[in-house]
């Protein structure tokens, strides 16, 4: 038993543990202070290690805007946050403040003044504590993330502030000597965030390209083809574009006159603004198919066309589609037909009656079985839209997208992965037009053919 109580291992086993019993604090101790320990920040997360570094303008404002939510959240608790110690930040989310020594009651005033890298001046005179100098910290903060240097203390100095549209703003009234110039938090703080949502913000832009041929037929002497594109930019940076292609048939001066007056009849309409959904856009495309089936039939005896036609709003894209022209989305070098041959031969190739080799050179290639002219009016679901293959009647457009709308003309003579192929290796896109149209004449171009390419780029705003 002595072996036992020599032992250290077996002795601890038998001490008491030790046991400190939690006391709720009572909320009339409020004279009692409650101390907090904990590790300071890993240096490579603190704020001072990020503001040493160079950032795009949205990540300067995702850093500031919750330091400025913090400065906030005391200000409404009655208390001003005058200065700041960056190593004793932690970049995160949360972001975390290891050091609120510099807050103070809102109307105290000290006997002697303030200096500091983020201080505003008047704190170095003893003034009271006021909303508009935590404005300033903010500013100050804001500027250095920008220009990579504080702002300068001395207010005799101009302070130089990059030529950035909102910012420029921003640190100017922010960092303004006169105190009463300076935002509020709260009004900071939503200024803050709408300047970070504007620099999120793409904006789409669009290069066009097309060429059209009559073909090297003998029995095809006009070019009955025919295509358009109506472009609008409005004040808020989004672009709406509209592009259409139409091939007619009735022969002779026919088929010409019943694709002029379909692209015509849909690009003198200006493209609604005020829209604020995508059925709205999905209407309006419709009805712009009625209103040129209307046009057609009027003045078009034994004759009619097809018509595809693609819709962007902003990043949105829509398709409206009668007949047998189509449309390619090219996108990451690959490329995907968003429309269907409204023809007998695919009719008979989606039945299964004729095999895919059958239908390159079927001898009933030129029946439609939907066109415009054909009928007095189009009935509902006539005009194809994008639910035809999904639930959504729009695509979300990508960065570098290719949309090309082309006659029968022109895909009859060139494989789908001969299109992607030219528009993938070929730059400018007119280039890659030029070459798609050269390829059908070298097949022999029976037809007339036409192509038009549209290229998205989705750019920052600002």
């Amino acid at each position: 038993s002595s072996e036992t109580a020599n032992d250290p291992e077996t002795e601890s086993e038998y001490l008491e543990e030790e046991y400190y019993p939690e006391n709720e604090i009572s909320p009339d101790s409020s004279g009692q202070k409650l101390m907090l320990l904990t590790s300071l920040p890993e240096s490579q997360s603190t704020l001072e290690t990020w503001l040493q570094e160079e950032h795009s303008y949205q990540e300067c404002l995702s850093v500031i805007i919750p330091i400025c939510q913090c400065f906030y959240y005391l200000y409404q608790r009655q208390w001003c946050l005058v200065d700041v110690i960056p190593k004793l930040i932690e970049i995160g989310k949360p972001i975390k403040f290891f050091d609120l020594t510099s807050a103070y009651p809102i109307e105290q005033k000290l006997d002697y003044g303030l200096l500091g890298n983020y201080c505003a001046v008047e704190l170095s005179s003893g003034n009271p504590f006021q909303e508009s100098m935590s404005t300033y910290t903010v500013g100050a903060l804001l500027y250095q993330a920008i220009h990579q240097q504080l702002p300068p203390q001395d207010q005799t100095l101009d302070i130089k502030i990059q030529p950035i549209p909102q910012i420029y703003q921003l640190l100017k009234i922010c960092l303004s000597s006169v105190p009463e110039e300076r935002f509020s938090l709260s009004h900071l703080l939503s200024l803050l965030i709408e300047t970070r949502k504007s620099f999120q913000t793409t904006q789409v832009q669009w290069q066009v390209a097309s060429k059209s041929t009559v073909g090297l037929s003998t029995s095809r002497l006009h070019n009955e083809d025919s295509y358009g594109v109506q472009q609008q930019q409005l004040s808020n940076g989004d672009t709406m574009i509209l592009a259409a292609v139409a091939d007619g048939m009735g022969g002779m001066s026919q088929g010409d006159l019943a694709s002029q007056l379909a692209i015509k009849t849909v690009l003198e309409q200006p493209i609604p603004s005020e829209f604020k959904t995508v059925n709205q856009y999905t209407e309006w495309l419709v009805s712009l198919f009625q209103n040129a089936n209307q046009s057609v039939t009027k003045a078009v005896r034994d004759g009619g066309t097809t018509l595809s036609v693609i819709l962007g709003i902003s990043h949105n894209l829509l398709v409206a589609h009668v007949g047998d022209s189509r449309i390619y989305l090219i996108r990451k070098e690959q490329i995907c037909q968003l429309t269907e041959d409204h023809s007998l031969v695919a009719m008979l190739l989606a039945s299964g009656e004729i095999t895919y080799q059958e239908s390159l050179d079927h001898p009933d290639s030129n029946i439609l079985t939907k066109s415009l002219g054909s009928k007095p009016r189009l009935s509902d679901g006539y005009v194809q839209d994008l639910s035809r293959f999904s639930q959504d009647l729009s695509l979300a457009l990508e960065d570098r997208d290719i949309l090309v709308l082309c006659s029968d003309g022109v895909w009859s003579l060139v494989l789908d992965t001969e299109l992607a192929e030219t528009f993938i290796k070929t730059q400018p896109l007119q280039a890659a037009v030029d070459e798609i149209i050269q390829k059908v004449l070298d097949n022999g171009a029976s037809d007339n053919a036409t192509i038009l390419a549209l290229e998205c780029c989705l750019k920052k705003a600002n």
